[in-house]
């Protein structure tokens, strides 16, 4: 049956089928596994050996595969009560999913009912192509389409994968091509915003991925590097050796370990990770509702990965031990309240203030690497650049001789004290490219100007135009002997080189050394 589009409804089912109006959803009664392709692989994407079904496969309400049968059975079927007959009372009597999950949480624009219908017009990148809005244009175009990137790979053969996938691309685009331009889109939301597809209507799921997004995964992304993430990675693993140092050894002691194994819980917010809708759901809501939602995810993911490390018997030896016993630890929780529970109570033994200073002393520290990296890149470039315009010069003798004649016309200048000192402007227009064939002017340019800074310690502007043309010189040859020659010809006049040319070479090698 094809899909309608679900843009609102006063109710929504708990059963993976919601409706509008008369009409419902209706999924394919006989289900033949779920392919994952090759062409739609991802990072995210669960694994191929964990997400690939059969016809025996025992679906749950939402059309996932049953991991772990005996657990979902007892969170389905609970006589005293509780269980999953609970939790839908629970739902129900706060008017629905997003009302449960939500409960009373008020987010700029919700009130406005022209607001989504705004940003709907925006998701579509449908701004004009004007020279002030270009940037802008051309940022929401790019974000656009890396969700479309992203689609494909989202819950790969899943039955109801189509309104998913349309679901999922109209809340995304409107979320982050629209709402929160600035901040962009993370790869992982694809994941959150499918799941929040499957539990209710469009509109309410825009406004539950906007309120994760915003209080949880707005600060993943920074210098277009997923340096928060890192960071929330990092201290999970620090928080894990807080809480209970002998099992987060023991999580340490595998080969192979790196904090990097939680980035698929971190960054799709437990969407993407063998965790049941079901519990997923009720992790969001704790979350929501928390003190420090972005602090309560990682006390979270923490607390998993402790309850996983407590089941095993035997200590996991290698890193796909320790992966494979934390997913099962997800795919194994239907009822999410023990682990959330222990989330809470690490408050007690490292309060948030803690984590914080943490959280702050990891940042900073992953800041000063990435600067240093990029001046050391810089520089690496900077140096190459130099070295190739050299051996250009040095290889070229008609470019050598060139350059050399505008560097002598400038000495004459210099020595005859009519232009001292020069800004980096006019160093630049005293040696142009346009008399060197087979120099770019823009690598030309960048190359002086860094000859120049290297200069201008003072950081006055102005270098002495002698010390320029020197130290430009003796760049001119790659053994001494030529870097001196470099240097007389630039001083010669016919062939001769007179006493006060070397008088002012002194003074202006003098403060070079």
């Amino acid at each position: 049956m094809e899909a309608r589009s679900l843009r609102s409804s006063s109710f929504v089912s708990l059963n993976g089928r919601p409706a509008v109006g008369d009409g419902a959803w209706v999924f394919p009664s006989t289900v033949f596994g779920l392919e994952l392709g090759r062409s739609r692989s991802s990072t995210w994407a669960p694994a191929r050996s964990s997400s690939r079904g059969s016809r025996d496969d025992v679906l749950d309400e939402w059309l996932f595969p049953v991991k772990d049968p005996a657990a979902h059975r007892t969170w389905s079927t609970d006589a005293a009560g509780g269980g999953r007959p609970r939790w839908l009372r629970e739902v129900q009597q706060d008017g629905g999913v997003r009302g449960w999950l939500l409960q009373g949480l008020e987010l700029s624009g919700m009130e406005d009912k022209n607001y989504l219908l705004g940003l709907r017009w925006l998701s579509g990148v449908a701004l004009p192509i004007t020279a002030e809005r270009t940037a802008e244009w051309r940022r929401r175009r790019r974000i656009a389409e890396e969700i479309e990137k992203d689609l494909p790979r989202t819950f790969p053969g899943h039955p109801n994968e189509e309104h998913l996938t349309m679901a999922s691309r109209d809340i995304l685009r409107m979320l982050c091509c629209a709402r929160n331009v600035s901040v962009g889109y993370t790869q992982g939301l694809n994941f959150t915003a499918a799941v929040l597809s499957c539990a209710m209507a469009r509109d309410d799921a825009f406004w539950c991925l906007t309120a994760l997004a915003e209080s949880v995964a707005a600060h993943f992304m920074s210098n277009d590097m997923l340096q928060g993430a890192v960071a929330d990675c990092e201290c999970i693993d620090w928080l894990a050796g807080e809480l209970d140092p002998q099992l987060a050894a023991l999580g340490r002691a595998c080969e192979g370990y790196s904090s990097v194994i939680f980035a698929r819980p971190l960054c799709t917010l437990l969407a993407c990770c063998g965790l049941p809708v079901d519990a997923t759901l009720q992790c969001w809501r704790a979350i929501l509702h928390s003190t420090n939602p972005r602090i309560f995810l990682l006390r979270s993911i923490t607390a998993f990965l402790l309850a996983a490390l407590q089941r095993q018997t035997d200590p996991p030896a290698e890193l796909g031990d320790l992966m494979e016993a934390l997913e099962k630890t997800f795919q194994g929780t239907y009822d999410a309240q023990v682990v959330l529970a222990a989330a809470t109570e690490s408050v007690e033994s490292v309060p948030d203030s803690v984590v914080l200073e943490k959280l702050k002393q990891i940042e900073d520290r992953l800041q000063s690497k990435h600067a240093n990296r990029s001046d050391a890149q810089r520089e690496a470039h900077e140096a190459q650049q130099a070295q190739r315009l050299r051996q250009l010069v040095l290889e070229d003798v008609g470019v050598r001789q060139s350059l050399l004649k505008d560097m002598q016309a400038a000495w004459r200048g210099a020595v005859c004290r009519t232009r001292p000192e020069v800004s980096q402007m006019d160093f630049l227009l005293l040696l142009p490219a346009e008399d060197l064939q087979g120099v770019k002017s823009s690598t030309w340019e960048a190359f002086l100007s860094t000859i120049f800074d290297d200069l201008d310690v003072s950081r006055r502007g102005l270098v002495p135009l002698k010390h320029a043309l020197i130290a430009l010189a003796l760049m001119l040859g790659d053994t001494p002997l030529e870097r001196i020659c470099a240097l007389f010809s630039m001083l010669e006049v016919e062939g001769r080189c007179c006493s006060e040319d070397f008088r002012a070479l002194a003074e202006g090698g003098s403060p070079m050394n």
